[in-house]
């Protein structure tokens, strides 16, 4: 088993630059870790208040945290770390374009 937990927020001040968002990856190896940084992850979520402050800490069994602040939330991945594929930036931002699928 190898998870990967994603959380993209948002850097104030940067609006309008290529920095706007941020995200924080914590990959898992352990099914009982996972599980409960997933859960307390959707918990806090569920149970946001529009304005209230949370920070949730995430941790894997390697003692790796992250420490997100829900305020500045804009979404979450979790799916299977082998099967990751980065997001595509546009090529203004210096990426190369996917290859065309046939």
């Amino acid at each position: 088993m190898h998870k990967r937990i994603e959380v993209i927020v948002r850097n104030p001040g940067l609006e309008g630059t290529e920095n706007a968002l941020g995200a924080y990856t914590l990959d898992f190896c352990d099914e009982a870790h996972f599980a409960h940084s997933k859960k307390l992850l959707g918990d806090a979520l569920q149970h946001l208040v529009e304005g209230s402050r949370v920070v949730i800490i995430l941790g894997n069994e390697k003692g790796e945290e992250v420490g997100v602040d829900l305020a500045y939330y804009v979404s979450h991945r979790i799916g299977d770390a082998n099967e990751w594929n980065p997001p595509w930036w546009l090529p203004s931002h210096g990426a190369s374009p996917r290859e065309a699928e046939s």
